[in-house]
């Protein structure tokens, strides 16, 4: 598991994240991510973890960059806690908080005011999304989105030097969640298709209580399809 940015400025252990779908579990991913982080940093410094001298350490800071199409607000805190299991009496002795900020072209507004550079991506996505909707493949969107914000003075200078580079990285990425896509579905068309398979056996050898047994007990379930050769 590797992070997308992370550095180290004015006492500050920076963390930075991409993410285009929602992903309530990105504390999680950050509390691994910074252990990582503290790990090389005592390394590095030769600090003693086993003195008695209290270290100084840097303050960990976490910023989640998220531009997916569901529509999220514009800020939003996403705590470790909030994935433990609730209890009346019991408080969690480790938290972890992400700030997941929408950059979404329309959101933040102050923020990429402040960042044109964001704010030129956050047109440039829009833009790329708006041709997918026209035109018949990812490649011919992705040429019209970078001719149109050329043409726009957006991200000019950047899509000019690397215009093959951002072609290639959105052609693969896209190519890579369709296969992640593809494999699912067809996961689960297999899943079905075994499961239909098992119905049959048991109706046929009149184990009608196995079978109601199977709808409601999963374990149940993959004990008959083992038992049937279903694989």
């Amino acid at each position: 598991m590797e992070n997308d940015v992370s550095f180290l400025v004015g006492g500050t252990m920076n963390l930075y994240e991409h993410q285009s779908t929602f992903n309530p579990n990105m504390p999680l991913r950050g509390v691994f991510y910074f252990g990582r982080l503290y790990q090389g940093y005592v390394a590095k410094n030769d600090l003693d973890i086993y003195g008695e001298k209290r270290l100084r350490l840097p303050i960990p800071k976490y910023i989640v960059f998220y531009n997916g199409t569901k529509d999220e607000p514009d800020l939003m805190e996403l705590k470790l806690s909030d994935c433990f299991e609730a209890t009346d009496d019991e408080k969690s002795c480790l938290e972890c908080t992400a700030i997941m900020l929408n950059i979404n072209y329309g959101h933040n507004q102050e923020l990429m005011h402040q960042c044109r550079r964001l704010e030129e991506y956050a047109i440039f996505v829009r833009c790329v999304r708006e041709y997918m909707q026209l035109e018949d493949t990812m490649e011919d969107a992705v040429s019209k989105a970078m001719d149109a914000c050329i043409r726009q003075n957006v991200l000019t200078d950047f899509l000019k030097k690397h215009r093959a580079e951002v072609l290639e990285m959105i052609l693969t990425t896209y190519n890579k969640k369709l296969h992640e896509k593809t494999l699912r579905r067809e996961g689960r068309d297999e899943g079905i298709q075994n499961i239909n398979r098992l119905n049959g056996y048991l109706l046929a050898d009149k184990r009608y209580s196995d079978l109601e047994r199977s709808t409601k007990d999963t374990e149940y379930q993959e004990k008959l399809l083992k038992e049937y050769g279903i694989e």
